[in-house]
């Protein structure tokens, strides 16, 4: 099957938490009886309003929102080391594009879990219009509503930068959520946003990340430079991997930026793999400095209990997940953007497909059956995947 045409790029992987940091550690749950006091050191946000997990029973959706934001959660920039290290420009940079657009459902009757990866340019409309825009990259949306709140709260004499920055993310994170809940049609019951810093603090908290990679490539733009095949990478090569969406090297690669969307997932399953497989939660240092990327680099809605959602679904844990990135009809250019062109009912039907598959309709559902947009190269098969659960990606 096609990763680009009907972005059903699928992957098992034998860890559940291969999202996020965050859910990196929630899923695999080792550890979280043992330090119960994490979740009085999480940052919580009321975006989504009174939320709580559904019964027992019920299937649930989180969405995971990676942040291009090279600020602190005060609007701070990142100390210049930081910033040296994620190879990622100054605080001016990034903005507050949600680069990560990722669903976990999570089944009610304990089958596998489903991560469905939005492309970040999918050109999609824009619940409430924030700062005038009716249509827009669904990356955008986050950013356009903070903008917009803090110009209401500047109009209202609130000239505080810590209040400012806060409002405004909430803002954002309330935009975020309800753009993916009309796009995908489905309901959204806890979020976690993670900073682009999170991949960083993740990678150097476990020490390295293996990847795999079919062949060599080099970008300067994101500080990739890889030879090719399984090889250890450290924080800043970790996360310019997951950044690069381009080789002027070898230009023959021709990627885009569905090729870093697939890179995130490979990472992210790696990470996960690691994590179960190389005793990192028997190691109390090691362990302690997760914990502490959790709290510095992740925000959780306010009815999210990490603890309840580990005891209440630990079979994931060896149920794995499998990835699939939502279909692209075509690309194109939109007042001079290249964005994504999609088909809504064929994305709502993709997902109906993979949340709800009792209920979704015949062939039209199926993600193999979407049309290819041109450009992109063919998927790495399956055949590349190691036993160990590391994808070799392009």
């Amino acid at each position: 099957m096609s990763f680009y045409g009907g972005g059903a790029y699928r992957r098992s992987a034998r860890v559940a938490a291969a999202l996020a940091s965050a859910l990196v550690l929630l899923v695999t749950g080792y550890g979280w009886h043992t330090y119960r006091d994490l979740t009085k050191g999480l940052t919580r946000s009321g975006a989504l309003g009174d939320s709580s997990a559904p019964p027992p029973g019920q299937p649930m959706n989180i969405l995971v929102m990676g942040l291009d934001s090279r600020l602190d959660q005060d609007g701070n920039p990142l100390p210049r080391d930081v910033l040296a290290q994620l190879h990622a420009g100054d605080s001016s940079d990034g903005g507050y594009n949600t680069n990560v657009l990722m669903v976990l459902h999570v089944p009610g009757d304990g089958s596998p879990a489903q991560a469905v990866s939005v492309p970040r340019d999918d050109y999609v409309r824009l619940p409430g219009s924030p700062s005038g825009e009716t249509h827009a990259k669904i990356k955008e949306g986050y950013g356009l509503a903070k903008a917009d709140a803090e110009r209401k709260l500047r109009a209202k004499g609130v000239t505080d930068r810590p209040t400012l920055e806060r409002q405004g993310r909430e803002a954002g994170r309330r935009q975020a959520i309800a753009t993916v809940r009309n796009f995908l049609n489905i309901p959204v019951d806890h979020f976690v946003e993670v900073t682009l810093v999170g991949f960083y603090d993740l990678a150097q908290a476990l020490g390295s990340v293996t990847v795999c990679l079919a062949g060599p490539t080099q970008d300067s733009y994101s500080g990739a430079h890889f030879k090719g095949g399984h090889q250890r990478l450290n924080a800043a090569q970790a996360l310019a991997f997951v950044r690069q969406r381009r080789d002027y090297v070898h230009p023959e690669l021709n990627f885009t930026d569905l090729d870093r969307a697939r890179r995130q997932q490979a990472f992210l399953a790696s990470a996960a793999y690691q994590l179960k497989s190389t005793g990192t939660f028997a190691d109390p240092t090691r362990l302690a400095a997760l914990i502490d990327v959790v709290k510095r680099d992740v925000v959780i809605d306010g009815g999210f209990d990490p603890l309840d959602f580990v005891v209440r679904n630990s079979n994931l844990a060896a149920g794995g997940v499998r990835f699939t990135t939502l279909p692209v009809k075509s690309f194109a250019k939109v007042n001079g953007q290249a964005v994504n062109m999609v088909d809504p009912d064929q994305v709502r039907a993709v997902v109906r497909s993979l949340f709800n598959p009792d209920d979704a309709p015949g062939p039209t559902a199926n993600p193999g059956t979407a049309a290819e947009p041109a450009g992109p190269p063919p998927a790495v098969p399956a055949s590349s995947l190691r036993s160990e659960g590391i994808p070799c990606v392009k």
